[in-house]
């Protein structure tokens, strides 16, 4: 759940930059995330992968709620997520190990 000030930062930021430039903001930090993740798989898990790797989990975190926010994908995003989860459940309940 964000607090206020979360929300009034993000939507000043929508107004201040606008909607484009925010929606690529996101796919830019979604970028440096999953760059961030290979980099963690590659090398060891020192502190400075897992400090970067958490940074980069922050900063994509921020621009999903932003933009989810903004083009009121709030209820969309959720039944995705079910759906996926429920998904997820079952391939668990169907693999024995």
């Amino acid at each position: 759940m964000q607090s206020n000030l979360e929300i009034k930062t993000m939507q000043e930021a929508w107004e201040r930059w606008g909607g484009t430039a925010q929606v690529m903001q996101l796919a830019e930090e979604s970028v440096e995330l999953a760059h961030a993740c290979h980099k963690i798989v590659r090398k060891p898990k020192g502190l400075t992968e897992l400090n970067k790797l958490a940074e980069e989990i922050a900063d994509a975190e921020i621009m999903v709620q932003t933009v989810k926010m903004h083009l009121a994908l709030n209820d969309l995003v959720a039944s995705y997520r079910d759906l996926k989860m429920n998904r997820l459940k079952r391939r668990l309940d169907n693999v024995r190990p």
